[in-house]
Formats: C-alpha cells, structure tokens, sequence
C-alpha cells in the first residue's frame, strides 16, 4: 500500500489502502460495510457517509459518544483516518479519542480548519449528483468497473483521497480552495491551484481508475509504461469530466494547450529517444514521470510534466486515429509500444 504526501512522491504503509494528495499510487483494500448514519448525505445513486461533521462534533463539542459511533458505524474508515490519515496512534489505543482531540486544537490552524471545513461544505447534495453523473458515465464505459461508497473526512492538511477496495475516502480540507490563506504557509503555489472544490470529482475519477487499473512499476517497466499509462488515465478523466479538466492540468504549468501544442514537436525530439523511453530501472523510471525534488515548482520544462503531457498527447492522437477504440479497450490495452506506434510516433 501507498501513502502519497504531495504530487510527487510516495511511501510504502502498512495497511491495503491508497491514499491520494494529489495524483498517483497503487493496490487494493478489503471490504467495508455501508454506513447507515443518520447524518449521511443521500441521492438516488450515491451516498456521502459524512464523517467529517462526526469529527468536527468530536473535537469542537469533546463529545465521545461521536468517536463511538464513527468506530461502529465505520470502523475501517475510522482506522485508516487514525493510523493512517492522522498518523496519531492505533484504534486499540484507549486514550485514542484523546489523541484525536489533540492533534486539532492544539494547533491553531488545524482547529481552525475544522470550523472553515464545517462551514464550507455544509452541504454536499450537489456533490453527490455530479459523483453520481460521473461514475455513472465511467461504468457505462467499463460496466466491470463498481461505484464506491463515498465518506468524508477532515486530514488535517494531510492526504486529499483515500482509495480502497470498495471505498473512496475524500478530504474536504484538501479543497477549500486556493485563496485559503493556510495553505500559503504549508504548499507550493502549483499545489495549491490544485486545491479547489472542483477538483474533487475529477480527482476521484482519476484515482478510482488508478486503484483498478495500478500504474506498472518494478524492474520490468519502463519510461513508455509508465507515460502511456498515466496519459491513459489523464485522457480517460478528461473525457468523463471534461476538458476543463486537462485545461486545469495545463494551467499548473503555466501554459495552455495551443502552446503545449506548438511546443510539442521540439519537445518530442527531445523527449522520444529509446535512451528515455526504454529506461527500466524503477528508481530513474519514477524520478523521470514524478519529480525528483518537492520543492522544485512545476514548469514546462521539467521533465515530469513533459512526460506526462507527452502520455496524454499521445494517447489521444492514438485515439484520434482509431475511433472505433472504446475507453474499455484503451483501459485494456496494457502494450505502451501498440499504443506508442499505433500513434504514429517511432523512437529516435
């Protein structure tokens, strides 16, 4: 299992989850009942367990009849926001609630957050039906693919997603927004325009996808793999959410997509060279596609996001090429080089 703490990088956990702050990483979880709480946002399609207001209860109002029925109702939520999310401690713990309780008033702009995040998303009805929209799209896509149950969590300035096997974990704290003056203290600039509530759906999509179908990794992929694979993911969101999706993706580099595009011949010759491209040691493949440095802002020129927006930009040419190729085939398809050639690009 994965922990993602920012765009870039990723360590191994303990427990089967996936934990997104902004893009990436892979495996699966086990199972986890459905909630019935009496504070669950309902739509005909989707539900929203609202755990974040059972927490905000907890913390602001110190009542521990709210911790008990988060630890009954949810339990495996409960322990992965705990062990995993928060990093304070085991479930087991009896002074667990405690800890809990600590870990946001003790410090002025967690305890604050949990306010803004109370205020913010008093209600998450629209955000249920454009779930509800988008998920039903993916599915009509690849019917193979299940629609999670839905929670809501407060992190702590912490992860952005979690993924399990059948739940998808969403942190409203991570989109409240790039004006949100806390996050100046504790982001990059190219992080924080990521940080807005539109982004939620597009980000569930997107790691939903990424937890069915794991970017390959280990001694035997390579550059390509792991560029088409991300391009397909990237290209498969926009096309479920829209475009203002990868217009949002170009925004973070300071550009849009008719420069990209007037780039892309220059950065191709650079970029598609077998050198590049064939690289299988696992730590450069991963540097390469993700960032070496979480302190490095995000620009055109910088290697990940040339290879990234190189994925997409050949995965939709190959689309483009192929119109009878289904999203469910492209998901299907795990041969970089078909993909790589069938878009007319060969190596240098």
């Amino acid at each position: 299992m994965y922990i993602c703490t920012n765009y870039h990088s990723a360590r191994k956990l303990k427990h089967p989850i996936f934990i997104l702050t902004f893009i990436f990483l892979l495996v699966s979880c086990s199972r986890i009942q459905k909630a019935s709480l009496e504070n669950a946002s309902k739509t005909d399609a989707v539900s929203i367990t609202r755990m974040d207001k059972m927490q905000a209860d907890f913390i602001i109002n110190g009542s521990p009849i709210t911790m008990e029925e988060m630890a009954m109702n949810s339990p495996e939520e409960t322990k992965i926001l705990i062990e995993d999310v928060l990093r304070i401690g085991s479930v087991k713990d009896s002074n667990i609630v405690y800890k809990m309780q600590d870990y946001f008033t003790s410090n002025p702009a967690r305890k604050r957050l949990v306010y803004d995040v109370e205020k913010k998303y008093d209600n998450l009805g629209q955000l249920a039906k454009d779930l509800k929209e988008s998920f039903g799209k993916l599915q009509q896509e690849k019917p193979s693919i299940s629609i999670p149950h839905f929670y809501t969590q407060i992190s702590g300035f912490n992860q952005s997603l979690v993924v399990g096997d059948s739940i998808l974990g969403i942190s409203l704290d991570k989109y409240m927004g790039a004006d949100y003056a806390p996050y100046k203290k504790i982001f990059l600039k190219s992080q924080i325009q990521q940080m807005e509530q539109h982004r939620i759906v597009p980000d569930c999509i997107q790691l939903w996808l990424e937890s069915k179908f794991p970017i390959p990794h280990g001694p035997h992929a390579s550059t390509l793999d792991m560029m088409i694979h991300l391009g397909k993911l990237n290209w498969i969101t926009s096309q479920i959410v829209g475009e203002t999706y990868l217009e949002g993706l170009y925004k973070n580099i300071n550009t849009d997509k008719a420069e990209w595009e007037s780039n892309w011949p220059t950065i191709s010759r650079t970029l598609l060279t077998r050198k590049n491209l064939l690289a299988k040691n696992d730590d450069r493949v991963r540097g390469f596609m993700l960032g070496k440095s979480e302190k490095e802002e995000a620009s055109l020129h910088s290697e990940h996001n040339a290879e990234l927006f190189a994925g997409i930009t050949i995965v939709a040419r190959y689309m483009k090429l192929h119109p009878q190729y289904t999203i469910s085939n492209l998901l299907d398809n795990e041969n970089s080089m078909d993909i790589f050639n069938g878009a007319g690009y060969t190596m240098k």
